[in-house]
């Protein structure tokens, strides 16, 4: 009798434990993020959250970050090179030293995070910028180097 009580009481343990996990995952929130809420474009490519909670969005007409209440949008102007180089964004990776590597189907900006300004990387000769347009993977090394490809 007292055994048939532990395989009761144990079973109802097991039932009592999952019931409270089932209940406990049930609370989801989503919100839809659209074109009429500030987002540049409804095509986007890559989406990357960076380590402070801010998101990005690559899309087909430049980079947007979202704070969690609204959108800064980022388009290249081709008469100044302190922009976004294309528009096109398909690859977002954050560094080390706090900045975002960029690849777009022009080639590769770098994004500081600190002061929002953009740049490109000036060892990159104008033929060798382009070969590393629409770069898709973008990693760091342990001695602080960029790997594109």
């Amino acid at each position: 009798m007292i055994y048939c009580f532990k395989k009761v009481l144990r079973a109802f343990k097991i039932l009592a434990l999952i019931t409270f996990l089932l209940n406990g995952q049930s609370d989801f929130l989503f919100n839809n993020i659209s074109v009429n809420d500030g987002l540049s474009e409804s095509t986007v490519k890559v989406v990357y959250e960076d380590k402070d909670g801010f998101i990005y969005f690559g899309t087909e007409n430049g980079l947007d970050l979202y704070n969690g209440y609204e959108f800064e949008n980022f388009q290249m102007n081709s008469f100044d090179t302190t922009t976004i180089f294309g528009n096109k964004i398909s690859t977002i990776y954050q560094s080390q030293k706090n900045k975002l590597w960029l690849g777009t189907e022009l080639g590769i900006t770098v994004f500081n995070l600190n002061d929002r300004s953009f740049s490109r990387p000036s060892e990159l000769r104008s033929t060798e910028s382009r070969d590393l347009a629409n770069s898709d993977v973008i990693i760091e090394d342990d001695y602080d180097n960029i790997w594109l490809k």
